[in-house]
């Protein structure tokens, strides 16, 4: 049985929209170590995913978005971001990496720092 999962999507133009729904109709889904993604839209679930994780506790992952995204989009992943950065030691999940464009440099580095002994 798969443990990991990787997707890369080069040209940022796929439609994630189903994507977190589908993979979490997998039964074998909250057994995955980790997975991630690169190249993801705003199409794709984030606050769904993110819920996912803070609730499964055993679950790596890494979301990388290309291209432009909206600053409503960005606001809701930088909202994420600060939520995982501001969360009290130790925490209760394995934090999520995300990286955007326009994402600030420190909180980037801040993020990559806390999530590298998972990733």
């Amino acid at each position: 049985m798969a443990r990991y999962l990787n997707f890369k999507h080069a040209d940022g133009i796929y439609n994630f929209s189903k994507t977190v729904a589908e993979l979490l109709k997998l039964s074998h889904f909250k057994n995955f170590k980790g997975f991630g993604f690169d190249g993801l839209n705003e199409s794709f679930d984030i606050g769904t995913i993110f819920e996912y994780l803070k609730k499964n506790k055993t679950t790596g992952a890494f979301f990388l978005f290309t291209g432009q995204i909206s600053k409503e989009y960005k606001e809701k992943l930088e909202a994420i971001v600060d939520e995982v950065l501001g969360a009290e030691s130790p925490r209760s999940y394995i934090p999520p990496y995300i990286k955007y464009d326009g994402q600030e440099d420190n909180k980037k580095d801040a993020l990559l720092n806390l999530c590298k002994p998972y990733l």
